[in-house]
């Protein structure tokens, strides 16, 4: 992944989900270009372990606690970034939720009925965005979900 600029040099990217998967590599490859990479992720055990080994590949990263079905570790992330680092750059929306029993079939399931078994994370994320990356006297920060194209 060439990002081809120095502009995100010791950018801030927080990845939920970022301990494992699709956001483990997604966080790897912006670590290797010189972003700071906050695994945020609901399992301590993971993220230190996904942490530990992107610092051992010489990428700083960092876990914070965050389960984007859970308010109360919202806002305490988004508290914990503003207040280590002042700002959030990059967020990454890759955090994925199941919280009614069996997945519907998606071919012959109500999009009404399929939201409320994979309600969208983006919930979680307006916190976060909210918190860190809207300061009244800067530049907003980008937002990437994974199940939608990026928005400002």
């Amino acid at each position: 992944m060439a990002l081809n600029s120095t502009s995100f040099q010791n950018a801030i990217a927080l990845i939920t989900g970022g301990n494992k998967g699709i956001g483990f590599e997604v966080a790897r490859q912006l670590g290797e270009e010189g972003l700071v990479v906050l695994i945020a992720a609901r399992d301590k055990i993971r993220g230190e372990e996904a942490v530990c080994i992107l610092n051992n590949e010489n990428i700083q990263a960092k876990w914070i606690e965050l389960d984007v079905t859970k308010q109360e570790t919202i806002d305490n992330a988004a508290h914990q970034v503003l207040n280590d680092y002042g700002r959030l750059d990059i967020l990454i929306n890759n955090a994925g939720i199941l919280l009614e029993g069996e997945p519907p079939r998606l071919a012959r399931t109500d999009m009404n009925d399929n939201n409320k078994a994979y309600p969208p994370p983006s919930h979680a994320a307006r916190v976060i965005v909210h918190y860190a990356t809207l300061p009244d006297d800067g530049p907003s920060g980008k937002f990437f979900d994974s199940q939608k194209d990026e928005m400002p």
